[in-house]
């Protein structure tokens, strides 16, 4: 017998496509058996609801392994990013303001920061400080404004990160009013006099000028001492009304006063320093004098009182009846000029 050559002992390929097909036969037959032992089960339990109650069900079966990790799942779009924390900033507007009295002003105060800060108003006084109310949104409203109003005043901010604050200028412009004392002032011919000071109030400062009712004012002899006028070496002809003026761009104010020149009392005739007289009798003091405005003439006994019921003026003279001892002593004649200067003579 002749050897079988190396290629006669490998499988034909109608073998292999023999084997081929068992090995398919197998698995679809293995296959067959898996989809009606499922099924079968399946069916076993629908008939089991359908026409009885469902066993027990057995023992939960061991855990399997862990699978692989899978693949990783697209990268998620990126968060809005949180909000920081700041300490207050603090803006005013406006930074400064003027209005005229009886108007009425407002000021923002415009506050950040995070958490948001607690905001107050305020107007500085010296080294203190007056708390004001204001709107829920920081505005600081001043109704009816008056020159008391006038100042600076300040806006806080503070949270826990630290406080801030604000200035703001308030004006408010006031027209002239005028306190003055109308007199009548005397003077004493030929000596110096200041009329009443003349208090003026207002913004801004008013101007104040003084002028006489019947003329000029005396030229070289006139001085202003802020609201006040001085008339040095004063005349009979500086009597008069003056009137003092107080002028800004809000208006005008205007009072007067009035000026009386006197001359001292001069006496024409004094009572004598000493005169006898008898008991019972009657005796008679003269007394004059002259002046301008013309000076009054008045009595009085020193130490005591003119005799009740049996002394009287005359012209100036004083006449006492029926004597007493009890008369005895000094007689004093006053003459008073204006109700205010007077000279005296005694006897």
């Amino acid at each position: 017998m002749l050897p079988r050559s190396p290629r006669s002992s490998r499988s034909t390929w109608p073998e292999r496509r023999q084997r081929r097909q068992r090995t398919k036969g197998k698995q679809r037959k293995n296959w067959k058996q898996r989809r009606q032992r499922h099924y079968g089960t399946a069916r076993e339990k629908w008939k089991a609801r359908q026409h009885g109650t469902i066993g027990i069900q057995g023992e939960t079966g061991l855990k399997g392994q862990k699978g692989d990790t899978g693949t990783a799942g697209m990268k998620g779009a990126k968060g809005e990013p949180g909000e920081s924390i700041a300490a207050p900033t603090v803006a005013v507007s406006p930074a400064k303001m003027t209005v005229n009295e009886s108007k009425t002003a407002s000021f923002q105060c415009s506050v950040s920061g995070n958490p948001k800060p607690v905001s107050t108003w305020s107007k500085l006084e010296g080294k203190s400080e007056k708390i004001l109310s204001a709107t829920t949104d920081g505005k600081l409203i001043l109704p009816n404004a008056a020159g008391s109003d006038s100042g600076l005043y300040k806006c806080s901010a503070s949270n826990i990160l630290g406080q801030a604050h604000a200035l703001v200028r308030f004006v408010v412009n006031v027209q002239p009013r005028i306190s003055l004392n109308p007199g009548p002032r005397y003077a004493i011919q030929g000596s110096t006099f200041t009329l009443p000071t003349c208090h003026v109030t207002g913004y801004p400062t008013p101007v104040v000028t003084w002028r006489k009712l019947s003329g000029h004012l005396p030229l070289r002899r006139v001085r202003y001492n802020d609201s006040a006028l001085q008339i040095s070496r004063v005349r009979k002809e500086d009597s008069d009304v003056y009137t003092c003026s107080a002028k800004n761009l809000l208006g005008k104010a205007e009072k007067k006063t009035m000026l009386v020149v006197v001359s001292l009392p001069r006496f024409t005739s004094k009572p004598p320093s000493k005169i006898l007289s008898m008991l019972s009798s009657t005796v008679r003091l003269n007394c004059s004098a002259t002046g301008d405005p013309q000076p009054i003439i008045s009595w009085r006994k020193q130490g005591g009182q003119l005799p009740v019921g049996r002394s009287q003026q005359i012209n100036g003279a004083l006449v006492i009846t029926n004597l007493h001892q009890s008369d005895a002593g000094n007689y004093i004649c006053t003459a008073t000029s204006a109700s205010v200067f007077d000279v005296e003579a005694k006897s």
